[in-house]
């Protein structure tokens, strides 16, 4: 896309992008919330339960949505505004891509936590080669900002349907079922946090760039963009740990059994991958930027290097944090929050430079990876913290669910 479109729609796609990432957080805890509730149902062998589960789902989602759909859209001339985007034609696409997204993430959960990792990998390798192909023909089209957009709607429609072939086997749920054994009241429980969590980890590699499109020209917005899209390899690219670490602690926490092996494991694979990536930004910036992006981008040189190191804390944060979630802890959640606050008030008022915004993120990226580590660490060492009886902080136990 940054060859195809201008610098400033390059920069005005990657800010509604990162917008898009913020507000559909409440998706990503869909699909860590069915990821939790199937791999118990997998280490209970009640998988007869998860076609209950997923019908359940999906009514409530389809008619909240429909709902803020509508609100959405009516606000699509603000956001265009803020965004300092002429038209607002790509917003509205914008919120029709957050519909489905909150649609998406239900199966994809049921397939992670049925550790059906192929099937899911096809289908996020495949999301991700319909979007690029839809996008170079719609902006080959002359579309431009606009068949950017549309191709993110079309692939999201893609990865809503092909889901349902690989859960095709699921056993037919028993007509006495009508009752989960959970209920509202404990999913909304463990969704609070998941949400919470999940805003956080999305704010802090996104929020930067949405202030930077308001704050700054197109054409440095423009350049950002480029060094986040290429940084933020370094902290997406180790996600497919977290992908399969998070099923397994979570099923490991279900049986009582040590989850810390499995972050052990994590964590290095973690700091191989995202190690890498940093080294060869530190080393080679120019020539990635100028290679993927073309030289007019170069010149973000120096803004990789230090973006890079924020986003190998951030890969860090997302598995420590995804860990915690898996055995249900919820005090790190204040760190998250905090920094996110924090550097939407950091950046409000010191925004001289490019330069001063990267020396913001990768201090408090810093900061919050160190508090991450001590509160799981502290967890490790002290076995009592974990609530031996294997309790959720979030359920209530004393009385049945309904």
């Amino acid at each position: 896309m940054s060859r195809y479109l201008s610098v400033a729609d390059f920069g005005a796609m990657n800010s509604l992008l990162s917008l898009m990432i913020i507000t559909s957080v409440p998706a990503i805890s869909i699909l860590l919330v069915s990821t939790k509730y199937v791999s118990n149902f997998k280490a209970s062998k009640e998988l007869e339960k998860i076609r209950f589960f997923r019908k359940k789902v999906f009514k409530k989602l389809i008619s909240y949505e429909t709902a803020i759909l509508v609100l959405m859209l009516l606000v699509s001339p603000w956001v265009s505004s803020f965004l300092k985007i002429k038209s607002y034609v790509p917003v509205m696409i914008l919120f029709s891509i957050l519909f489905l997204s909150f649609l998406v993430p239900l199966n994809l959960g049921i397939l992670q936590g049925l550790q059906r990792f192929l099937p899911l990998g096809i289908c996020g390798s495949l999301g991700g080669l319909l979007r690029l192909i839809f996008g170079i023909l719609l902006v080959l089209l002359g579309l431009r900002l606009n068949g950017a957009m549309m191709a993110l709607f079309l692939s999201s429609l893609a990865l809503f349907i092909l889901p349902f072939y690989y859960l095709k086997d699921l056993p037919k749920n028993d007509s006495h079922i009508n009752d989960l054994g959970i209920g509202s009241r404990r999913i909304q429980a463990y969704s609070f946090p998941v949400v919470l969590a999940s805003f956080g980890i999305m704010a802090l590699t996104n929020m930067d760039l949405i202030l930077v499109k308001h704050y700054f020209s197109a054409e440095q917005a423009g350049i950002y963009a480029s060094v986040a899209v290429l940084g933020r390899a370094i902290f997406y690219f180790p996600g497919i740990i977290v992908i399969a670490m998070f099923p397994i602690v979570s099923e490991s926490f279900a049986l009582k059994k040590n989850p810390f092996l499995q972050l052990k494991k994590a964590i290095g694979i973690t700091l191989l991958m995202a190690g890498f990536g940093l080294i060869v930004m530190l080393a080679v910036p120019d020539l990635m930027l100028s290679f993927l992006f073309g030289k007019t981008y170069s010149q973000g040189a120096s803004l990789l290097r230090i973006f890079s190191l924020a986003m190998f804390f951030m890969a860090l944060i997302n598995i420590l944090a995804n860990f915690l979630l898996a055995i249900e802890r919820k005090w790190f959640i204040f760190s998250l929050l905090t920094g996110c606050v924090v550097e939407i008030l950091l950046i409000s008022f010191f925004h001289k430079s490019l330069i001063t915004i990267l020396i913001i993120l990768t201090g408090l990226t810093f900061l919050i990876c160190s508090s991450l580590i001590f509160q799981t660490l502290r967890l490790n060492f002290n076995k009592s913290l974990m609530n031996p009886t294997g309790i959720s902080d979030f359920a209530e136990i004393k009385r049945p669910f309904v």
